[in-house]
Order: C-alpha cells, then structure tokens, then sequence
C-alpha cells in the first residue's frame, strides 16, 4: 500500500496559494463569459482579443496532491456560458477569420485593441499619452532636420548651448524610461494574454516605436 507524502508547511502553503489563485482565475473567467453572454443577447459584438492566460491557467493548471503526484484541474462546467460558436481556444480562430482586420480603437502609435480587458486598454493608453508627449514621431526625415537646425542655433551662443544641451539630456533620459516601460509591458505577460494575429500586430508597432 502506498504511503501518503506528508506534506512541508512550504508544500502546503504554495498548494493553498495556488488552489486560492484557481479559485481567482475561474472567477474571473466566470463574470467574463456573463458579460458576453448579456452583451450577445443585447446584440452587442464583443469580441476577445486576448488568448486568454487566464483562463488557459485555469484550464491547464497543475495542482500537487497529498500523494506528490499531478493531478489537472478541469475549468468546471460553465457549458451555458460558452459564446455560441466559440471554441474555447482563444486564439483569433474563435471570431476572426484569417483575413479579417484586428478591431482597434484608434490609439497613436500603438493600436488600443478592442477588448474587455479593461486594465490592458489603460496600459496603452497611458503608454500612448507618455511617448506623444515625450514628442514621438515617424517622420524621422522632418525630425532629423528640425534637429540639425536646433542644433546650429544653439551652437550660436554659449548660454542656448547649455540650455539645449540640459534639455536634450533630460528628454533622452525620458525616452530610456519609456523604453523601459514598454520592457515591462512585455516582461509583464501583456503580450501573452493576446492571440496570435494581435500578439504580432501589437509587437510590429511596439517595435516600431523603439
């Protein structure tokens, strides 16, 4: 007869923490599908972007036993809440055909995706009001020249020279915190709570800016 492994108070701390975390993530899967639900039958379209990390974990998720074995943890029956013809993956398959456009909603120079993912729309948001202040533009051509004859001008006089010179300093330490905040949006996970088509839409602009 198998012997039961007792468990270390370490052991049984993270067990507790991540059965607490897949309680979380199925919630929250929950009051998501219900929200579409409503909106379906209020003939309102809300399509989801993201692949779905969350629920993905909790899907997928894999929880110690008392024995030390695996065991998986099903995502529970929600069948009534399942958008009609969805198919559970997440990914662009499920309302986007191949060739269909990424619905946006407006946002420069990053897209803001149309999303229930509320906490994600404000990322971009805000990252977009910090790069447009900080002065961001993609006709480098324009930038370039306007920054030659800055440059001239400032070479003119000793005081302008230093003045230019502080600011220039000050607004490039500016764009390496923006940079590093756009490391952290992806280091985060943003990007993968996204499908596919979006997850590369998003990184193709992101990569543009930097």
């Amino acid at each position: 007869m198998a012997r039961k492994k007792v468990l270390t108070e370490a052991e049984e701390m993270e067990k507790q923490a991540l059965q607490t975390e897949l309680r979380r993530l199925r919630n929250q899967r929950y009051h998501l599908k219900r929200k579409q639900r409503k909106a379906s039958q209020a003939g309102i379209s809300v399509p989801v972007i993201g692949g779905g990390t969350d629920a993905a974990a909790s899907a997928h998720a894999v929880a110690v036993t008392e024995e030390g074995g695996e065991e998986m943890l099903p995502d529970g029956p929600e069948p009534e809440l399942e958008p009609q013809g969805s198919n559970g993956a997440g990914d662009e398959g499920d309302w986007l055909e191949d060739d269909a456009p990424i619905p946006t909603r407006g946002g420069s120079p990053i897209p803001i995706l149309v999303t229930p993912n509320t906490a994600l729309v404000e990322v971009l948001t805000n990252l977009n009001t910090r790069i447009k202040a900080w002065g961001y533009t993609d006709n480098l051509d324009g930038y370039v020249a306007a920054f030659k004859d800055e440059f001239a001008a400032a070479k003119l006089d000793e005081g302008a020279w230093e003045e230019w010179t502080s600011e220039k300093g000050a607004w490039l330490r500016e764009g390496d915190m923006i940079l590093e905040q756009i490391q952290v949006f992806i280091s985060d996970g943003w990007m993968c709570s996204l499908s596919s088509r979006a997850g590369a839409m998003m990184w193709r602009h992101l990569t543009a800016v930097v």
